[in-house]
C-alpha cells in the first residue's frame, strides 16, 4: 500500500511489501508513476520526448492542467501535446514548443495568429507574404477539397457564372454547388467570380441577378468577397471606351454590395491598365483582384489579391489551377463579435461586417442632409472609421472586450457603402488607428489628451470648417442644468467624500474650466479637485459639447452652459464630414484630414 516518508510518496507491493520502481500503475481509478528511485511522481516529469503532470497526491493529470499562469492540455495517455494545433470541444487551440497554450498574437510558420485569453483561436490571423488561395470552376473537374486543404490552401474563388456558347445564354457553373459545399466542409474559407460578357449596365445586371438565388444558398458562408471577372475580348469589341467599362464594372459592384456582399473585380494587368480605370475604382473603395504572372510581387499597389500563376500544382487537383496571394484577412471581417447596443441596453452578438453597417446607419444613415453619391461617401467614411474603431478596442483591450455602440437596422444604401470599403481600416504607423468620431465639433476639432485618453498624433485639433452650417442648432447650444442633476454630476466627478465637504456652497462646486486655444475644454477645478476635461464633460450630464463658450453659476442652484457642437469634438466630426463632401471632398480626403498622419488599408 501506500508508505509516506520524507514528505515523498512510495507504493509497496501489498503481498510482498516490495518497492514498486519505474511503474506506472493504477489505483482507485487513478494513473500512478514510480520513480527509478521508487518515489511517486509529482508535478512535471519528463521521459524521453514525452512529458507528464502528476498532482500533489501524484495522481496523473490528463486533458486541462492550469498551472504557473499557463495552461496546458494532455492528450493521448496523458501526454503533453507540444508544438502543435489541437481541438477541444469544436475549438482550436496551439500548444508551443514548451506546451503553453498560444495565447494573444503568436507567430506560427510565418502566419501570426490571434488567441484569446484561454487560448481559444479567434479566427484572425496576418500573414506578411499574403494568404494561399486558388480559384477554380468546372475546368478542374473533381477536386479533393479536403487534400487541397492539407496542402496549406486556406481560400478559394469559385466560378459560379459563365456562358452556354450553344444554348447562347448564362449558365451557372457546372461544378459550383459541389465546389463550394466541400470546400467549406474541408474548411477552407470560399468567395466566388462571375466571368461577365456585360457589354452594358443592364447586361450586368441581368448577370447579378441571373446569379443571386444561386450565390443566396450560401450568403452566410462566404467570406471572400463575389468578384466580376472582366477580361473577355468580346468586351473590347462590343463597349466604347474605359469609362464605359469602369462604369459598367461599377454597376455590378454596387448590386452586389447592396444585396450585403463583399464584392471586387478581376482581371489581368494589361487589362486593367489600358482598358478600364482601374486606379479610380480602387481609390473609390473597390476590391481589385489582379492576375499577372510574371511578376515578382504584387504588382498593383492597391490590389487585395495577386494571381500569380496559372499552372499551380495543388494536391487533390489533378492538372493546373490559379495560385493567388491575399493580402486582405477577409475571413476577420466575418468573425463572430460582441457588443453592446447603447439603443436596446444589450449584449450583440454577430459576424464583425454586420455589426459596422449597423453602427453606419445609426450614426449616420439619414445622411445629415446628404443625398445620393454624397450620402454613400459618408457612409463609406464612417464605416472604415467605426471599423477601425473597433479592431482598435480590441487590440487594446483584448478580443473578449464589449465595446459599447449603437446600433440600427441598416438601409440597402448604407449596407452597400459600408459593404464597399469593409476590408479597410484607418492606419497608423503600420497599426490600426484608434479612429474616435462624434457628431460635431466647434470650429477645431478636439484632442484626445484633452479627454484623457491618451496622446495620440492622429487625434488633435483640426479645422472642421462646415460643421456650423450643417448643425446650426449646436452653434451655440445653451442648457441649464439644476441642483439636483449637478450633485449628481459633482459626485461622480469627485465622489462623494469630496463633494460633502462642499454640499452647502454650490457657489464652490465649480469655480474654473480652462480651455485649449480652440475653446476645447483642457480642465476644470470641482469642489478644489482639479480634473481633466474628459472626465468634466464625460459627467457633466447635460453639458451638449466639450467645445466651451461660456459658464456661470446663476446663484439660485442652477448652472448655465453654452457650447458648440455635440459631444467630445474628438476625431471624425460627422456633420463636418458632410459639409467637406458636399463641397465636393472624397470619403479618402475626409479621413485623411480628421486623422492627420494616417492612410487607409
Amino acid at each position: 500500500g501506500w508508505l509516506i516518508t520524507g514528505g515523498e510518496r512510495y507504493w509497496l507491493d501489498a503481498s510482498t511489501g516490495a518497492l514498486l520502481k519505474n511503474a506506472w500503475f493504477t489505483r482507485d481509478g487513478y494513473t500512478y508513476l514510480a520513480k527509478p528511485d521508487g518515489k511517486i511522481a509529482r508535478g512535471w516529469y519528463s521521459s524521453g520526448s514525452d512529458t507528464f503532470y502528476f498532482n500533489d497526491d501524484g495522481q496523473q493529470q490528463k486533458a486541462w492542467v492550469v498551472t504557473g499562469g499557463e495552461r496546458y492540455w494532455f492528450g493521448d495517455n496523458g501526454r503533453l501535446v507540444k508544438g502543435k494545433w489541437f481541438e477541444v470541444a469544436g475549438k482550436e487551440y496551439y500548444a508551443k514548443s514548451d506546451g503553453k497554450c498560444a495565447r494573444g498574437w503568436v507567430t506560427i510558420g510565418g502566419i501570426r495568429y490571434q488567441f484569446d485569453n484561454d487560448g481559444v483561436y479567434t479566427g484572425n490571423f496576418e500573414s506578411p507574404n499574403g494568404i494561399l488561395g486558388i480559384d477554380v470552376s468546372y475546368a478542374q473537374g473533381n477536386i479533393d477539397w479536403g487534400k487541397v486543404k492539407a496542402s496549406g490552401v486556406q481560400f478559394a474563388i469559385i466560378r459560379v457564372l459563365g456562358w452556354d456558347k450553344v444554348g447562347n445564354q448564362y449558365m451557372i457553373d457546372n461544378y459550383f454547388e459541389t465546389n463550394i459545399q466541400n470546400a467549406l466542409s474541408a474548411g477552407i474559407q470560399v468567395g466566388a467570380y462571375l466571368y461577365s460578357y456585360a457589354f452594358n449596365n443592364a447586361q450586368m445586371l441581368e448577370e447579378v441577378n441571373f446569379v443571386l438565388p444561386t450565390l443566396n444558398k450560401w450568403k452566410d458562408h462566404f467570406t471572400y468577397p463575389i468578384y466580376i471577372d472582366y477580361e473577355d475580348k468580346l468586351l473590347l469589341e462590343n463597349t466604347t471606351g474605359n469609362e464605359q467599362r469602369t462604369d459598367i464594372l461599377r454597376t455590378g459592384m454596387d448590386a452586389l454590395q447592396a444585396q450585403g456582399y463583399l464584392s471586387g473585380f478581376y482581371t489581368y494587368y494589361n487589362f486593367a491598365q489600358n482598358y478600364i480605370n482601374t486606379q479610380q475604382l480602387i481609390d473609390e473603395g473597390y476590391d481589385f483582384w489582379v492576375a499577372h504572372t510574371s511578376a515578382t510581387a504584387n504588382p498593383w499597389k492597391g490590389a487585395s489579391i495577386w494571381q500569380n500563376s496559372h499552372h499551380g500544382t495543388v494536391q487533390g487537383i489533378n492538372g493546373d489551377v490559379d495560385l493567388n496571394l491575399s493580402y486582405v484577412n477577409y475571413g476577420n471581417l466575418s468573425r463572430n463579435v460582441t457588443v453592446y447596443d447603447q439603443n436596446t441596453k444589450k449584449n450583440v452578438t454577430g459576424r464583425l461586417r454586420d455589426i459596422v453597417v449597423q453602427i453606419v446607419q445609426n450614426e449616420v444613415g439619414s445622411g445629415l442632409g446628404l443625398t445620393g453619391l454624397d450620402a454613400r461617401r459618408l457612409y463609406m467614411a464612417q464605416a472604415v472609421a467605426a471599423h477601425s474603431w473597433l479592431e482598435f478596442q480590441w487590440q487594446r483591450y483584448g478580443v473578449n472586450y464589449v465595446p459599447s455602440v449603437g446600433l440600427a437596422s441598416p438601409s440597402t444604401a448604407v449596407a452597400g457603402a459600408a459593404n464597399q470599403v469593409m476590408r479597410l481600416t484607418v492606419q497608423y504607423n503600420g497599426s490600426v488607428a484608434n479612429a474616435a468620431y462624434g457628431s460635431c465639433a466647434g470650429n477645431y476639432t478636439n484632442s484626445a489628451s484633452n479627454m484623457g485618453w491618451g496622446d495620440y498624433a492622429y487625434l488633435v485639433p483640426v479645422e472642421s470648417a462646415y460643421d456650423k452650417e450643417w448643425a446650426p442648432a449646436f452653434y451655440p447650444k445653451t442648457t441649464t442644468i439644476h441642483v439636483d442633476t449637478m450633485r449628481n454630476n459633482i459626485i461622480k466627478m469627485v465622489g462623494q467624500e469630496t463633494y460633502n465637504k462642499y454640499a452647502n456652497d454650490m457657489s464652490k462646486w465649480i469655480t474654473s474650466i480652462s480651455t485649449d486655444k480652440y475653446g476645447n475644454i483642457t480642465s476644470a477645478v470641482v469642489c478644489g479637485v482639479t480634473i481633466n476635461g474628459g472626465k468634466f464633460y464625460e459627467n457633466c450630464w447635460g453639458l451638449y459639447g466639450a467645445n466651451l463658450v461660456s459658464w456661470k453659476y446663476n446663484g439660485d442652484g442652477s448652472w448655465t452652459f453654452s457650447s458648440n457642437g455635440n459631444g467630445h469634438g474628438v476625431g471624425l466630426s460627422q456633420y463636418g464630414a458632410a459639409g467637406y463632401i458636399a463641397k465636393g471632398q472624397s470619403w479618402r480626403w475626409v479621413l485623411a484630414h480628421y486623422y492627420p498622419g494616417t492612410n487607409i488599408g
